[in-house]
């Protein structure tokens, strides 16, 4: 019976090998959080109580995931005085805390996204550059809790960003995304809700609603952006104002006339929703008055394109703008 021959020369080599590699080298770094202090730079803070900077583990090939914390940190710190580089960075289902990542003031390369898919809400408090290593968006995902993004994105390369989740979470802008001088828009893929607490000026492309909600929560909250798009092409599309604050962006609905498309006031918010922005509807929409507040159209072009707008809800809409009827697109 012939056997097969492996030589020690071999052997040895393979041993070496998964030395060298080291934690992480499968693809992945891991937190498991074991210090009661939750700085990056702690070998305890890592699978195999390793940090990732003592065996090369900050690189593109490799996804940042935050699985556990089992020394109960309260808060997490970035401390590596300089800019490291991964895929992508996510809170995993086993993640059990609720945590707000700081630091020196230094941050994070991605290429891919960044993905809550814990059950608490997660906030980035460093800065970060999306897009670094050839992807062709910047996904920015809210999967099964809240995800906020409270210092800047960097994008280098001028990517749209993406919004996945279908869980009704939110992604909360309360830092910056960015772009480095071309066209970056966003585009909200699923059944999640897009907060922009912190106007967003450096964006000046198109917003798509392919499914999900847009909350503007501040005013002139996406200035530069020319028009919101309510495409629904993957489920219901929505823009929710909040009260007191002014749009002035164009309103365009798609052609599929089977998903809802909405305008609203921000539910318990007071004062009047103003969308000052021109419209040009190419299937329903329905403008909705949360009760206790105002929901207000005033601007120059209200196209109807032979669609129909709805009014709807408990509070009071108002139409200042002259409704217009063209032949369609």
């Amino acid at each position: 019976m012939n056997r097969p021959h492996i030589s020690i020369i071999t052997i040895v080599a393979i041993l070496v090998g998964a030395i060298l590699a080291g934690p992480g080298r499968a693809g992945t770094i891991n937190w498991d959080g074991d210090n009661s202090v939750g700085n990056l730079s702690y070998d305890n803070n890592w699978y195999g109580n390793s940090d990732p900077d003592s065996f090369g583990g900050w690189v593109y090939g490799n996804d940042l995931q935050f699985n556990l914390n089992n020394g109960g940190a309260s808060s997490l710190y970035y401390d590596y005085g300089t800019w490291h580089s991964i895929n992508s960075i996510s809170y995993e289902g086993t993640f059990p805390s609720a945590l707000t990542l700081n630091g020196d003031g230094n941050g994070l390369n991605f290429n891919t996204k960044i993905e809550n898919n814990s059950s608490h809400a997660q906030t980035l408090n460093i800065p970060t550059s999306g897009a670094k290593n050839g992807a062709g968006t910047i996904q920015l995902n809210p999967v099964s809790n809240d995800l906020t993004i409270a210092s800047t994105v960097f994008n280098d390369n001028n990517k749209y960003y993406e919004v996945y989740g279908d869980n009704g979470n939110s992604l909360i802008v309360s830092g910056t995304l960015s772009r480095d001088g071309g066209d970056v828009g966003l585009t909200l893929q699923a059944n999640s809700t897009v907060v922009i607490s912190n106007a967003q000026s450096a964006l000046n492309d198109d917003f798509y609603i392919n499914e999900g909600t847009l909350r503007l929560a501040v005013d002139s909250a996406i200035p530069n952006v020319p028009y919101i798009r309510l495409q629904a092409l993957n489920g219901s599309a929505y823009v929710n104002l909040d009260g007191g604050q002014g749009a002035a962006n164009g309103i365009i609905t798609s052609s599929d006339n089977s998903t809802t498309k909405m305008l609203a006031n921000m539910p318990s918010t007071s004062g009047t929703a103003t969308y000052s922005g021109n419209m040009y509807l190419d299937s329903p929409l329905t403008l909705y008055a949360n009760s206790g507040g105002t929901v207000a159209l005033t601007g120059t072009t209200l196209d109807l394109k032979n669609q129909t707008l709805t009014v709807d809800g408990a509070g009071t809409s108002t139409i200042s703008g002259t409704l217009q009827q063209s032949t369609g697109s």
